[in-house]
């Protein structure tokens, strides 16, 4: 697994694709594998001289037709089989692409005016936002195995990958204010304020996300015991330097407000749009620096020994121990100015403009130029000082924590004419050790940063039972009971408060806590599936959860009371008592060969999954799980025939809740929810000779938004971002 800052999920957009062989999803625990996925696991592995035989090269280029940005592929490998029995395998493989993408966002906030003898929704801020990203993915991939029989085998892994997902972002708020006290309203949907104010924003994206992966395995078989083992180091490094974030702004501002269209809520300056800036003063300036250094080794042993006692059966047993290490550093500093000096956006001003943004909608006008204002500040230092507040705030983001996970299990399986059994119990031994800092307030109201350590040691068990039954030889019923757990993040664990680089007060979850009394989340689990697979290798399956979740990890919002952060809206991990999550699931790939002519080509591949949930967290009795959609799923229409294989898919995510409120549809105090998401994409593959293909390919072809809305109101919008349709010609060649 590779992790990124404390996080536990794997990062897997920063892997380049072409190096993987197979992706694994296991719906189900067995007592074999590790027991911390409540709703699945996934399993990936590198490419091997299996996978992969001879030389095989791709190479694609794109567009994305928001603002024609380009994006490149190419990927490389070569793998063969040496000796008389092909006992021994080599494999090397090289991947890399830049996707030079820009998308446009706009983030509002909103207020409540009387007016009418009703409450009126009144946008107090929107934020515009455009983004220029250069996501630059490379990675290498080497694998050596050999076989002395089919039972004794040894292989060698390695892995390298590197992400860098710079960019540069603009932005521009256009604020009422913190609430509608100087908001004048003219009808339900439009009015006026005095007294605002506009920012101008550049922000640097410097983060550069690497991994490396070293991995040995093998199998033997001494007398009846057939052994499987493992060794595993991983290190992950992410890194962001001098990501600087440099704001100014322009205050007593009058503006109109327009929510006619409630999707897109209008604040606009009375006038022409500001655009003299000598009348922007400094307002901030910060330099992120930090890295996150992980590091995860483990080994494992597995041991299966078969009965032979005239009904198939055999004992399956095996150990593992995991060592985790994360570590978090931020030396991140902002700057005030000092007093009697003069500093505005007219000293650094760049060249970014853009009318388009948001197709006209959202216009962004004069911008600060972020090498600019860099090469102002490194020769001017008598103008700025780094504040207190910031490097105690840097300070209070520090963190360093262990894990060490020890596991032993048993499990018993058994053949008998058309059923099969399997059962059996793992335990896990968690020990977790975390140092950071906090902070303290004096009487005189002074704050300083002192260190603070613990530590945790807990164990579970996890028992687990798996019934098939085989209808006929096509057919099979599926009932499986299994337990599991979802530990907390490393960084929520640690007593850590930390801002995201360059937010503001206003901004959602600007500020995050950690929660040393955090304790794991835990599941029963009761799975049923039906299961019918035709000729052709497709399959029709439909199945039905329902899993009893305790100690559920939730985010509440709140303000934050002190300083450094003194106003700022912050999150913090808290655990509810328990809750059920149940649902259905369906699955239907069918080739249509029955039908006449061209188009016994046509097949379907669909699948979806229907939950339903009810938590028990404080003030919230009997309402959803937060990130638990009621709807996903995808649909496809696939043709393959002769040298053309294509498919065109929707794919379609429910909405949910993103962040916890107070339960009420209220767009200040309400819960946030991710919005609903629907694309599109296509591609059709030509066989042109027997080792080349060529591929056209598009991606979000119905330019489905991305964001978030407030209060349980799919109007009321908090984030919504577009990101353009992209077309790719992509060829494989293989030798």
């Amino acid at each position: 697994m590779l992790f990124r800052s404390g996080k536990r999920v794997a990062k897997l957009d920063g892997i380049p694709a072409d190096i993987l062989s197979i992706g694994q999803v296991s719906k189900t625990l067995t007592p074999n594998m590790d027991a911390d996925a409540i709703g699945g696991s996934v399993n990936i592995e590198s490419k091997t001289s299996r996978d992969a035989p001879g030389l095989r090269m791709i190479g694609s280029y794109g567009q994305s037709n928001l603002y024609d940005s380009p994006q490149r592929q190419g990927a490389i490998s070569y793998g063969r089989r040496y000796g008389r029995d092909r006992e021994m395998g080599l494999f090397i493989g090289g991947s890399y692409d830049t996707n030079n993408r820009v998308y446009d966002d706009v983030e509002p906030n909103y207020g409540y005016k009387a007016f009418g003898g009703d409450s009126v929704a009144v946008p107090l801020s929107t934020s515009r936002r455009e983004y220029f990203t250069q996501r630059d993915r490379r990675g290498l991939a080497a694998a050596a195995d050999y076989s002395w029989d089919p039972a004794t085998s040894i292989s060698l892994k390695l892995m390298w990958t590197r992400f860098n997902d710079a960019a540069i972002r603009y932005r521009q708020d256009q604020t009422i204010g913190k609430n509608t006290a100087n908001v004048t309203v003219v009808s339900p949907t439009t009015g006026s304020a005095t007294g605002g104010s506009i920012t101008s924003n550049v922000q640097q994206r410097t983060p550069i996300d690497q991994n490396y992966v070293l991995s040995l395995s093998g199998t033997a078989e001494p007398g009846p015991v057939k052994l499987d083992y493992a060794v595993t180091g991983t290190q992950n490094e992410f890194v962001r330097l001098n990501a600087g974030d440099v704001t100014f702004t322009q205050k007593s501002v009058n503006m109109t407000w327009d929510r006619t269209d409630p999707i897109i809520p209008m604040i606009v300056p009375v006038g022409t749009y500001p655009s003299d800036p000598t009348k922007f003063a400094y307002n901030a300036y910060t330099i992120a620096n930090q890295i996150a250094r992980g590091r995860d080794i483990g080994a494992q042993l597995n041991g299966r020994l078969p009965f032979g006692t005239g009904t198939p059966s055999a004992l399956q047993f095996g150990v593992k121990l995991r060592q985790e290490r994360r570590t978090f550093d931020d030396a991140s500093v902002a700057y005030t100015l000092n007093a009697g000096k003069s500093y505005t956006l007219n000293d650094v001003l760049g060249g970014f403009t853009n009318a388009r943004h948001f197709w006209g909608q959202y216009p962004l006008g004069i911008a600060p130029s972020d090498q600019s204002n860099e090469r102002f500040v490194r020769s001017h230092p008598e103008m700025f000082t780094v504040t207190t507040d910031s490097k105690n705030a840097a300070l209070l983001n520090v963190y360093s924590g262990t894990e060490r996970i020890g596991a032993g299990y048993a499990s018993y399986t058994l053949d008998a004419g058309r059923w099969h059994w399997l059962a059996g119990v793992r335990m896990e031994n968690t020990a977790t050790t975390y140092t950071a800092n906090k902070a303290v307030t004096d009487a005189a109201k002074n704050t300083t940063v002192v260190p603070v350590a613990g530590s945790g040691n807990y164990t579970n068990l996890f028992p687990s039972a798996q019934l098939r039954y085989e209808v006929n030889p096509v057919t099979n019923l599926r009932f499986a009971v299994s337990t599991g757990i979802a530990r907390p993040l490393y960084y929520d664990l640690a007593p850590h408060v930390s801002v995201s680089p360059g937010a503001t007060a206003s901004d959602p979850s600007a500020v995050s806590l950690g929660n040393t009394e955090l304790t794991p989340t835990t599941s029963v689990n009761y799975d049923v599936m039906l299961e019918h697979f035709n000729s052709d290798v497709g399959v029709a399956s439909i199945a039905a959860y329902y899993k009893q979740v305790r100690n559920l990890i939730y985010y509440q919002n709140f303000v934050y009371p002190s300083a450094p952060y003194a106003g700022f809206n912050a999150t913090q991990p808290k655990n509810g008592p328990d809750g059920t999550v149940w649902g259905l699931e369906g699955t239907l790939i069918q080739r249509m060969d029955f039908l006449p002519g061209v188009l016994d080509g046509l097949g379907i591949d669909a699948n979806a999954t229907y939950a339903q949930s009810s938590s028990n967290i404080p003030g919230r009795r009997g309402k959803p799980f937060p990130r638990q959609a009621n709807w996903n799923g995808n649909a496809a229409l696939t043709y393959a025939k002769g040298i053309v294989s294509s498919r065109i898919t929707v794919q379609y995510n429910g909405p949910y809740i993103y962040t916890l409120g107070d339960g009420t549809r209220n767009i200040q105090t309400g819960d946030t929810y991710m919005m609903e998401h629907k694309q599109v994409d296509a591609s059709v593959n030509v066989q042109v000779f027997q080792n080349a293909q060529f591929v056209i390919q598009g991606l979000n072809l119905n330019n489905a938004p991305f964001g978030y809305f407030f209060g349980g109101d799919p109007k009321a919008i908090k984030q919504r971002e577009l990101y353009g349709r992209t077309v790719s010609l992509i060829w494989r060649l293989s030798y």
